[in-house]
């Protein structure tokens, strides 16, 4: 089901330039896109977020793309992070009410785990990203070890493990720390 939620500086236009991943520009190796701070990309058909997705995604769907499997990740190209970060996440987790748990989602962003969601319903997850968890490009990864086929639940005839179904995200510039000097 659709979520509604506000979003900021949507961008529907065709996905940035890519830039090759790695200097030898293999045919094998990903491009790794640009990515602005502040811009709300979005997973669905009409959405650019097809552009960061790497491994453990479905096909884009009218609303959403869902998480496949026990994980999923993405890759983007930033300018230098001069403050910590934050990512907003617009998702639902694949739950059938009475028969599953709440989905737990973990979050780490270039090896280094971050935070832990429990979700039943869907909503803007917010995880802060320390600066100096962050390098670009930079490789955000989802677990999702909930995952679980419709099929399994007897609920339809879905039989992909569906994590989290995602409508986009923004990262975020977070304000630097307020430092006061007190008169001694």
């Amino acid at each position: 089901p659709p979520v509604s939620l506000r979003t900021v500086n949507v961008d529907t236009s065709p996905p940035p330039r890519a830039q090759s991943a790695a200097p030898d520009s293999s045919a094998a190796a990903p491009a790794v896109v640009e990515y602005s701070f502040g811009r709300h990309v979005r997973f669905n058909t009409s959405g650019a977020g097809r552009a960061y997705l790497r491994d453990g995604w479905g096909e884009a769907e009218e609303h959403h793309t869902w998480m496949i499997g026990d994980e999923s990740s993405l890759e983007l190209r930033t300018p230098p992070a001069t403050c910590d970060l934050r990512l907003d996440l617009d998702a639902w987790p694949y739950c059938v009410e009475g028969k599953t748990p709440p989905q737990s989602l973990t979050v780490r962003v270039n090896g280094v785990t971050l935070q832990t969601i429990k979700a039943s319903k869907p909503g803007r997850y917010t995880i802060a990203i320390p600066r100096a968890a962050w390098s670009s490009p930079a490789r955000i990864t989802f677990f999702h070890p909930g995952a679980i086929s419709p099929v399994t639940m007897g609920a339809g005839s879905d039989r992909r493990r569906l994590g989290f179904a995602v409508q986009g995200f923004t990262l975020w510039r977070a304000a630097p720390p307020v430092r006061i000097a007190l008169a001694a």
